[in-house]
């Protein structure tokens, strides 16, 4: 199953202006967030939880974020 994630990158961009800085934040590397938003690794349950917290996601909106299916 692949994922739709531009609401994601919007609020990466959004919160910190490229997904490079958004990855450092995160402790991780560029490639390990790229291979996540083109669906070649799935997000851990973890991660995601992590993420929303940088992003300032509420958790009644996470699904809108990482679980919208890509068709």
């Amino acid at each position: 199953m692949l994922f739709d994630f531009s609401r994601l990158r919007g609020r990466i961009v959004e919160r910190f202006g490229s997904c490079e800085r958004f990855a450092a934040a995160m402790g991780r590397s560029k490639v390990w967030l790229s291979v996540r938003l083109s669906n070649a690794v799935q997000w851990r349950a973890e991660e995601i939880r992590e993420a929303a917290e940088i992003l300032e996601i509420p958790v009644e909106e996470i699904p809108s974020f990482f679980l919208v299916q890509k068709f």
